[in-house]
Formats: C-alpha cells, sequence, structure tokens
C-alpha cells in the first residue's frame, strides 16, 4: 500500500521521483540498494527493471 511505502517512520528513505531510468539510476547510484522487488511495482516496475538491465545500470552497482 502507498501510504505504508511513503510513511517517513516506516521507510529508510522516501523519494516522489518520476518513474523514468534517469530517476532511478540517480537513486541506486545514492542508495546502492542490495537487490530489486520489481514485481511490487507491477507492470511499470518490471519494465523499469528490464530497462535498467539491458542499459547497464544494474551492472555498474
Amino acid at each position: 500500500p502507498a501510504t505504508i511505502m511513503t510513511d517517513e517512520n516506516i521507510a529508510d528513505q522516501v523519494y516522489i521521483q518520476p518513474l523514468t531510468v534517469e530517476a532511478l539510476d540517480q537513486i541506486i547510484e545514492r542508495e546502492r540498494p542490495d537487490g530489486l522487488l520489481a514485481t511490487l511495482g507491477g507492470q511499470t516496475g518490471l519494465n523499469l527493471a528490464i530497462e535498467l538491465h539491458e542499459k547497464g545500470i544494474l551492472d555498474r552497482y
């Protein structure tokens, strides 16, 4: 649920950014996550994860 994902008491960091590869690249560079749960983002999340992979962004970090 969106209310939980944007709750600063639960999330380590909250980003209100456009869902673009460029924005995600900046967030991934800053946060250096151990993994992505693309399936939680529905079809948009899956498509973005594929694009991040195809552009080599996930391999960089």
